[in-house]
């Protein structure tokens, strides 16, 4: 397979090569098949530089502070709570769609939630404005359809990038090529050191 990893998008090489592999092993562990599988010298993953490479040609996948700032005035009021927690807490999709009432403090300007795959502790510091944010969302919250929902802040579909979720950042004139959720706390990084939101 000469030129696989320099032909295709190589992250989604680098994981169905892995994948491949995985299926193959479990077969053999099972005794599903009788010997392993023989790959061949050119089905590999492509190394770490040519990643690293690949990525730095595409450019950085983060939303810039202005462009955050552009987000924060248009979007929604979920989406508005969901950008701040991205931005202040570093929050991604999930963590925003599991967000319970007992991980916050408002009061006192607090989250304590922990991830929800690894149960690492997280412990941020809210600012004012996610504060305000989240108080905003609880104050139009309306009763859940599932009982399993009632203690979840924001309770909605989760978008899986932010210009899919809502359009916004489309309509502002912001590139989203590459752009996820988690691109906003990449763009924190810059938000703090111009400008608070």
């Amino acid at each position: 397979m000469p030129g696989f990893g320099a032909k295709a998008y190589r992250g989604k090489v680098h994981n169905e090569i892995q994948q491949i592999r995985m299926v193959f092993k479990y077969a053999y562990d099972a005794s599903l098949v009788d010997q392993p599988i023989r790959y061949g010298p050119t089905f590999k993953r492509p190394s770490k530089r040519v990643l690293r490479l690949h990525r730095n040609g595409n450019g950085p996948k983060m939303f810039e502070p202005d462009e955050i700032h552009k987000l924060l005035t248009a979007a929604p009021i979920q989406l508005r709570a969901m950008t701040l927690l991205g931005v202040n807490c570093g929050f991604g999709n999930s963590d925003c769609g599991s967000l319970p009432l007992t991980a916050l403090n408002l009061k006192g300007g607090w989250v304590d939630f922990p991830r929800p795959k690894t149960g690492i502790q997280r412990r941020c510091p809210l600012w004012a404005e996610s504060v305000q944010a989240i108080q905003s969302v609880l104050a139009e919250r309306k009763e859940p359809r599932k009982e399993e929902d009632k203690d979840i802040v924001i309770r909605h579909e989760t978008p899986g990038t932010v210009g899919q979720g809502h359009g916004e950042s489309h309509k502002c004139g912001i590139p989203q090529a590459g752009k996820n959720f988690g691109a906003l706390s990449k763009g924190a990084k810059l938000l703090c050191f111009t400008a608070h939101v």
